[in-house]
């Protein structure tokens, strides 16, 4: 616990990128390549475990430009 705020829960999910949005000079970064996600499910087939989250809830994300992009990215793509 630090001063009036705690971590309640961290998650982390990882799918299969919209065809060929895989950036290498981002793996470097994050250390996720490639072939860490290849075969993994798409993000539309986690959704329905990612929604619930979205939904009167307040979300903390370390570097959360990236994962905004990325997570627009993919609503856009799948509607």
């Amino acid at each position: 616990r630090h001063g009036c705020w705690r971590v309640v829960e961290t998650r982390c999910w990882r799918f299969s990128p919209i065809e060929d949005q895989f950036w290498d000079n981002f793996s470097r970064i994050h250390g996720i390549f490639k072939p860490h996600v290849d075969g993994l499910p798409g993000f539309a087939d986690r959704w329905p475990e990612i929604e619930p989250y979205f939904r009167d809830s307040l979300l903390v994300a370390h570097n959360a430009p990236f994962d905004v992009r990325i997570l627009c990215s993919h609503l856009d793509y799948h509607q």
